[in-house]
């Protein structure tokens, strides 16, 4: 599950962030976990994964992001979600922050067109993994380099809403190789 890895990674170099008023158990650490939504209710989600399933209450303070901020009710069963949250008992927590569905890709650009390009995948372990759009839209942020930098031979690396197995909506560009 590339999304928990990326997720989990992204949530234990996040504990800098400040994420505004908490009203439970505000000494707790935070911490993170990946895993399918199981469950949507008003004021809770359940997430379930290989090794537990866990219930975490929302507030009007969790933020939730799937390509952009959306509401509770926006989330769909079966969603890839990493989540952040505050513990405040041995079996309740606070949900911070909810991502869904989102994941990082990387490869050579291979194809150019308006505002998408395709790539020739590669995982992790630099193996190739197929070849996969890329869509690029107004939000999208440039971390490095700018629209007119996505060229054909090029490494690109991006983040973003999965939309299908093989297309990703960009939200943040985090590399592109340069001659």
């Amino acid at each position: 599950m590339k999304f928990g890895l990326f997720i989990v990674s992204f949530l234990v170099g996040s504990s800098q962030v400040s994420w505004g008023p908490v009203l439970f158990a505000q000494t707790a650490k935070l911490t993170g976990m990946a895993g399918k939504l199981v469950a949507v209710h008003d004021h809770y989600i359940s997430v379930s994964n290989d090794q537990l399933t866990k219930t975490f209450q929302i507030n009007a303070e969790t933020k939730i992001w799937r390509g952009q901020d959306i509401a509770l009710h926006q989330l769909h069963l079966g969603d890839d979600i990493g989540i952040q949250y505050r513990p405040f008992s041995n079996d309740e927590a606070l949900a911070i922050s909810i991502w869904a569905n989102i994941d990082r890709w990387a490869g050579t650009i291979t194809k150019v067109s308006g505002d998408r390009v395709q790539i020739a995948r590669i995982d992790d372990h630099d193996d190739r993994d197929g070849k996969a759009i890329i869509i690029f839209d107004g939000p999208t942020i440039f971390n490095q380099g700018t629209r007119k930098d996505l060229e054909i031979g090029r490494f690109l690396e991006v983040v973003g809403l999965v939309l299908r197995k093989d297309q990703m909506q960009a939200s943040r560009v985090l590399h592109i190789e340069k001659h």
